[in-house]
């Protein structure tokens, strides 16, 4: 019995994969420069966890950029030694 609920039970983290999406829509979309040809990213297909924990989350997927091209990429966030949370991706 006890392997049937360790089985059935899922851990939930305040950072995943998806909650990711929104701050690096956001964070692209306020670093773009109407002087420069970068890109935001818009959306990011096929998640997919790579490492999850308290503390750091490492992803990556297909990121939909705002000029319709689609792009690898890794993306996460961790949880420095001052309490911040990091967001990164490349």
């Amino acid at each position: 019995m006890e392997s049937q609920i360790s089985q059935k039970t899922e851990v939930k983290y305040e950072r995943d994969c998806d909650s990711l999406v929104n701050n690096i829509r956001a964070d692209t979309r306020a670093r773009m420069n109407k002087s420069n040809s970068n890109a935001s990213i818009e959306q990011v297909y096929d998640r997919e966890t790579i490492e999850i924990a308290d503390d750091s989350v490492i992803c990556r997927g297909i990121a939909l950029l705002s000029n319709g091209l689609e792009s690898s990429i890794e993306y996460g966030a961790y949880i420095d030694k001052q309490g911040d949370v990091i967001l990164y991706y490349k």
